[in-house]
């Protein structure tokens, strides 16, 4: 069996005869799951009707969102920012009055990673707030249908904020070529305000706290649209597959390997061992016991198939193996409580104008848009730029995407 994530490519197996289907023997020799999966999932690693790969579906939490520096909050006597608005606000403040005495020069107000590769501005928990996903191209459901972000009637002014931000010096300078790992590296120095930040980041919480021991940081709640809701995207969906290739004589034994991992005779034990030995569960929460955890903690990477209900609370031992991780997983998930959606395409099957535009329409997307956070000249060609992503494909991605939701939903 080969372990994959790239649903593009399992079509194209499927259809070149270069794996095998599974449905026969899933009904055969796979009682748990059968169980596990409803017909909406199993379509998702299915092609022309036939299942060709058992899925893993992803723990479902909130890991990215944005943190703040609630010690210099706290030093100006300013609440959390619950609004774009007030974060504009703090943003200001921290750069007018340089409340960690790092000097003035030198404060980030706010630090995005722009420059990742298909970023496309996508910043979980503030781009919601104007009615969008996690940035101006995720797809979203409105009034029943998958609609482009880009159709959005707020993802101009979204794109505008930022750019406004970048305009007045609260963005870092180097915000459109920034990696994840520049933004953690400046969070670390003790130069940033604000950040797009990870849960899995605790060695820039480490490195903080030793250059400034009274430092505080803290996630953001979702930040609220004018209506007042609050939305911030989740883990869920298909994280990954196995497929048994065409000249496997194995393929009844992968799936009984598959079926029996997910037993529950057999699946806490896999996954985390035995409970006060390796592990320990207080106030209902999981926690790993060192050193015998270690022979558990790369597990995951080598289960054989998942299912995200009965995973996403035994993850929590592996989000809590260090003291700052463990901080902030709580945190994140505890502010995100009753907000977090899944992407709506995380749960799609594959679509043909997914393999024939979606890497060359991120590739243009990101681009564009970087150019917009940088100048206001080409903002005012926003227009322009949705029209060009539709006849570049986005237009029949849309469609069909549409197509699979009024089919299922």
């Amino acid at each position: 069996m080969i372990s994959m994530n790239n649903r593009n490519l399992l079509a194209m197996y499927a259809r070149n005869e270069a794996i095998q289907p599974l449905t026969d023997l899933i009904e055969r020799y796979g009682p748990n799951l059968k169980a596990a999966f409803s017909q909406e999932q199993w379509d998702m690693v299915s092609v022309d009707g036939e299942i060709y790969a058992l899925p893993t579906f992803n723990y479902e939490a909130v890991t990215d969102g944005l943190i703040i520096r609630k010690d210099w909050l706290d030093k100006l006597n300013l609440p959390m920012p619950t609004t774009p608005d007030e974060l504009y606000e703090v943003l200001k403040a921290f750069k007018e009055k340089d409340p960690g005495g790092v000097g003035k020069d030198k404060v980030i107000p706010l630090a995005i990673h722009a420059g990742e590769d298909g970023n496309a501005l996508s910043i979980s928990g503030l781009a919601e707030a104007w009615g969008i996903g996690r940035g101006p191209t995720d797809f979203v459901v409105v009034d029943g249908e998958i609609q482009s972000g880009l159709d959005q009637p707020g993802v101009r002014e979204y794109v505008a904020f930022l750019n406004k931000l970048n305009r007045e010096g609260l963005l870092d300078p180097d915000a459109a070529i920034s990696k994840h790992g520049d933004v953690t590296e400046k969070v670390g120095a003790g130069f940033v305000g604000v950040a797009t930040f990870s849960c899995w980041d605790s060695g820039a919480v480490r490195a903080l706290m030793e250059k400034v021991p009274d430092a505080e940081l803290a996630f953001l709640p979702p930040l609220k649209d004018n209506n007042g809701n609050q939305r911030i995207a989740g883990t869920g969906g298909l994280y990954s597959f196995v497929i048994v290739p065409k000249v496997s004589k194995k393929a009844a034994e992968v799936v009984q390997f598959a079926d029996a991992f997910l037993a529950p005779a057999h699946y806490t034990r896999l996954i985390l061992g035995e409970e006060n030995v390796s592990y320990k569960i207080e106030d209902g929460k999981y926690y790993p016991i060192f050193p015998e955890f270690n022979q558990f903690n790369k597990g995951r990477w080598f289960y054989p198939v998942n299912e995200s209900s009965k995973y996403t609370p035994l993850f929590g031992a592996r989000a809590r193996k260090e003291p700052e991780m463990a901080m902030l997983w709580d945190d994140i998930n505890a502010k995100s409580d009753g907000f977090m959606y899944t992407p709506i395409v995380n749960l799609a099957p594959v679509v043909e104008a997914e393999q024939k535009y979606g890497q060359p329409l991120r590739s243009f997307s990101h681009e564009r848009l970087i150019k917009m956070l940088l100048d206001e000249k080409e903002l005012a060609k926003f227009d322009e730029f949705v029209q060009e992503w539709k006849n570049k494909g986005g237009r029949e991605l849309t469609e069909q995407y549409n197509a699979w939701y009024q089919s299922t939903k």
